[in-house]
């Protein structure tokens, strides 16, 4: 209400209301609305999916574990995520104005900066991750360290993708790719759930989601080319093997 206030006063010869009668418009707002709200169920499903699993198959006190590794995460995730706040109207702005190269150059940006913005302060939270988490807490629970690093690399995965997603809504076809590339985020859960049900230790869950992020970040690379006519050589050169090269020269000091 205050942003219709404003904007009514601010720019009353642009805010005026009008009545739209052509259904078409509804339906075209609708359903960008419906598939954007499912690839947020799809991220909120994968969140909470973690939680959910561990506490079936561990009880709740792997849940504290999981929960810390949440806070550190997300603290990363935010910090980094300022880049594409700063980056997506201009690749709204240059897909409009039909300059496909500079929208690709654009969403190489967003999601290099994105990775490089998090790989600060993610290298020493995955180099040090014990030492951090006793200065923190008194009693580290257990598997919060494995888990915390586990579920940063896959943050960093995520990373890699964040500028595509952006061009895509800035398209307007999202149909088809929220369908595809959230119903893979959602595939995460009954993967994990088989390899928990297994037997296997908890920092399975995150193997799986490691494993479905990278599925996901290919998925959508090829998605971007089809819907976009990106060129996958240039997100190669430009910005997958910069990364990949950045995040091995790191290793060692590990």
């Amino acid at each position: 209400l205050l942003y219709i206030v404003y904007c009514k006063i601010k720019y009353p010869e642009i805010v005026k209301y009008q009545l739209i009668r052509r259904w078409h418009d509804y339906k075209e707002i609708f359903n960008f609305a419906a598939w954007s709200g499912y690839g947020t169920v799809a991220w909120v499903g994968k969140a909470q999916g973690a939680n959910l699993l561990i506490n079936y198959f561990f009880g709740a006190t792997l849940n504290a574990a999981l929960g810390v590794a949440n806070s550190v995460n997300g603290i990363l995730v935010t910090f980094a995520g300022n880049v594409g706040s700063a980056i997506t109207p201009q690749i709204t702005k240059s897909y409009a104005a039909d300059n496909i190269i500079r929208t690709e150059s654009l969403v190489i940006a967003n999601s290099k900066f994105t990775f490089l913005l998090m790989l600060i302060p993610a290298v020493p939270v995955l180099l040090e991750t014990e030492f951090l988490m006793n200065l923190w807490l008194v009693n580290v629970p257990q598997y919060t360290v494995n888990f915390i690093r586990l579920m940063l690399i896959d943050s960093l995965v995520v990373a890699l993708y964040a500028g595509v997603t952006n061009a895509v809504f800035a398209s307007g076809k999202i149909k088809l790719y929220q369908f595809i590339v959230s119903t893979i985020s959602l595939l995460s859960l009954p993967v994990a759930f088989v390899f928990l049900k297994l037997g296997y230790e908890p920092n399975a869950l995150f193997y799986s989601y490691i494993g479905v992020s990278v599925v996901s970040l290919i998925v959508r690379q090829i998605m971007a080319n089809n819907i976009l006519h990106f060129d996958t050589k240039r997100f190669l050169v430009n910005l997958y093997i910069p990364a990949i090269l950045v995040f091995i020269s790191l290793l060692p000091l590990s």
